[in-house]
């Protein structure tokens, strides 16, 4: 059973936000550029023909589970299941550590293409209520990633996610995020970051950054509300 999940914008902290979503039950359309009745606050850095669909994997949720129970956390301010990180889509069997930038996918008559791993923002830090989430999420790389609709259509419930093409390039999400938030400077990874066809200008604008200037990017005002 494949559920999707659309939201609106909403108020949210001092701002709107639509992390918010609601499953839909039934058939819904794709468009390149997203979900029939799904939108988004800020389309600077949501939504468009780029981060059309976003992506969370299903497993990922045991894993916070697990962390809040470790660290003895006060109970998350939003459940700790699908949907919850403002995803359209979350599934099992595709991870960050082996699906890549380019790769195919179909969904019913639906064909898709990874563009990118999403970037974490504060917003999560409140939805959950604990403030280090999106810096966790950031360093550990369980980010999800969005796709980019090559073919637009319907999707049902009975239809469901197949890989159908790997890009050649062998470029996972997991060594995108490493590249970028997890390792020293590295102008070889930054320079493969630079030279991918398939992965979107901003993710390519942050590696041609860094290796210009040495510098990497501020990353205090989107994973903190108070910088």
């Amino acid at each position: 059973m494949t559920t999707l999940y659309i939201g609106k914008p909403k108020p949210f902290e001092n701002d709107t936000s639509a992390i918010e979503k609601t499953a839909v039950c039934g058939d819904i359309a794709l468009t390149p550029t997203g979900l029939e009745g799904d939108d988004v606050a800020d389309h600077r850095f949501h939504g468009g023909s780029e981060r059309a669909l976003h992506y969370y994997p299903a497993e990922h949720y045991q894993f916070w589970r697990h962390h809040w129970q470790a660290l003895k956390l006060p109970t998350s301010a939003t459940p700790l299941q699908p949907g919850a990180f403002g995803e359209n889509l979350s599934l099992e069997g595709f991870m960050e550590t082996d699906v890549c930038v380019g790769d195919r996918f179909q969904l019913g008559e639906v064909l898709l293409e990874v563009s990118e791993p999403r970037c974490p923002c504060h917003k999560i830090n409140s939805r959950f209520g604990y403030e280090q989430l999106a810096l966790l999420v950031q360093l550990t790389g369980r980010s999800g990633w969005f796709f980019r609709v090559i073919k637009e259509g319907v999707i049902k419930p009975t239809d469901t996610l197949e890989l159908v093409e790997r890009d050649a390039r062998g470029l996972t999400l997991a060594q995108c995020m490493k590249i970028l938030y997890g390792q020293s400077q590295s102008s070889s990874d930054l320079q493969r970051l630079i030279d991918h066809p398939k992965l979107t200008e901003v993710w390519k604008s942050h590696a041609r950054r860094w290796l210009e200037t040495g510098q990497t990017a501020d990353w205090s005002r989107r994973l903190f509300l108070d910088q």
